[in-house]
């Protein structure tokens, strides 16, 4: 087993490169850090900085953000305020087009969110919360499958969010617990999740707006880790 050659703890931070270069902030706990970089809303994928506790500047997270990405564009501008220069040399090596006529997914097309959970009312609470302030225009119908309907610990959590519906499937295991979601599932498309993960409010749009395309049957979605505190989540 390779042995990680990372610090613990990692600070986990988001940086946006479609306008001013703004370096993170609260770093001077960690060691190390992981850098999430967007171009606006898309996630280009991540960079770490072994920042040994102290700041990062703003030269060096731009030039790790270009040694990253931008290793076969130059020259590369001298001015790292931001990357508006050579953000199309970056879509052209992502293969991304940002001039797509896209219309969107017809807002009577009806989506379904099967949510397994296993006796964690803390964090279904959470997901609960994140669900209801999405952000769609369409109708998104909420399932909840109790996967331990015994400990009673699930429903007077759902009880807390009104049209959320409520599933008990005694067959522990996810595939018993979404298949159950999917049964009861009334939606056009249905969306599988975990109770464990907190969406941002264009979640459901971004997960379906691929099925706009006929070609398109199934469709995943990133999962960023909250915090990598601990060996236990730096391994998983």
């Amino acid at each position: 087993m390779k042995s990680r050659s990372v610090i613990l703890p990692v600070a986990i931070r988001c940086v946006d490169i479609s306008g001013e270069l703004v370096t993170p902030e609260g770093l001077e706990d960690y060691p190390a850090c992981r850098i999430y970089v967007f171009d606006a809303d898309r996630l280009l994928g991540k960079v770490d900085i072994q920042n040994g506790c102290k700041p990062v500047t703003s030269m060096q997270l731009a030039d790790t953000i270009a040694e990253h990405f931008y290793h076969r564009i130059s020259p590369l501008y001298s001015d790292y305020s931001g990357f508006h220069p050579e953000l199309s040399g970056l879509h052209e090596q992502l293969g991304i087009d940002s001039n797509t006529d896209s219309k969107g997914l017809p807002p009577d097309i009806t989506a379904s969110i099967a949510l397994a959970t296993f006796d964690r009312p803390d964090q279904l609470r959470e997901c609960l919360l994140a669900l209801s302030q999405q952000q769609s225009p369409r109708q998104l119908e909420i399932i909840v499958i109790d996967n331990h309907p015994a400990s009673g610990k699930t429903p007077p959590v759902v009880a807390e969010f009104p049209g959320v519906t409520l599933v008990s499937e005694e067959r522990q295991g996810l595939a018993y617990a979404r298949n159950a979601g999917f049964i009861a599932a009334q939606g056009d498309i249905v969306i599988a999740t975990d109770e464990d993960v907190v969406m941002p409010p264009d979640w459901a749009e971004k997960m379906l707006a691929p099925f706009e395309r006929s070609d398109v049957g199934i469709v995943t979605g990133n999962v960023l880790p909250r915090e990598l505190e601990t060996e236990s989540q730096y391994l998983f």
